[in-house]
C-alpha cells in the first residue's frame, strides 16, 4: 500500500524526471513519525493474551508471558528497522532534489564571466555569433572543471 502512494503521488514529468517535491518527502517522514497505530494494535492484541493459568504473570514459570514480552519486542523492532529504512530512503530522495548550490554558483559565475567578455568584444568591435559560440563552449567546459 506504501508503494501505491509513492506510485500515485509521484508522477514522471515530460523529461522522464519524478515530481518528487521536498514537501511531499518531508510529508512521508512526519507520517512515518506519526504511525503508532499499528504498535498500539499489536500491543492490545498481545496483552490480551493470558499468561499460563497456574502461574502468576512474570514468574519464571510463565512462558506465556515470556512469549508476549519477546514478540513485542520483535514487533517494535521490526517496525522501527523499516522505518529507519524509509527514512534513508527519504533522506536520499530529498539529497537529489535539493538544490545544489554549487552548481548554482558555477552558472551564475558563468553568466557573469559571458556577459563581461560579451560586453568587452561588443565594444571592441569583434563581437559575432562565432565568437559567442565558441566563447560560451569555453566557459562552460571551464565552469564544469571547477
Amino acid at each position: 500500500m506504501e508503494n501505491e502512494n509513492i506510485n500515485s503521488e509521484t508522477k514522471l514529468t515530460e523529461s522522464g524526471e519524478t515530481g518528487l517535491t521536498m514537501a511531499y518527502i518531508l510529508s512521508r517522514l512526519d507520517e512515518i513519525l506519526r504511525d503508532t497505530q499499528y504498535i498500539r494494535d499489536s500491543l492490545s492484541i498481545l496483552t490480551a493474551i493470558p499468561s499460563n493459568s497456574g502461574d502468576e504473570c512474570g514468574s519464571p514459570g510463565d512462558i506465556a508471558g515470556k512469549a508476549k514480552a519477546e514478540a513485542i519486542g520483535s514487533s517494535v523492532k521490526s517496525r522501527e528497522t523499516t522505518n529507519q529504512q524509509l527514512i534513508k530512503l527519504y533522506e536520499k530522495m530529498y539529497d537529489d532534489i535539493k538544490p545544489n548550490k554549487a552548481a548554482e554558483k558555477k552558472r551564475a559565475f558563468a553568466g557573469e564571466l559571458m556577459g563581461s567578455l560579451i560586453s568587452k568584444l561588443d565594444d571592441s568591435g569583434s563581437l559575432n555569433d562565432n565568437t559567442c559560440e565558441i566563447l560560451a563552449h569555453k566557459i562552460m567546459d571551464i565552469v564544469e572543471s571547477l
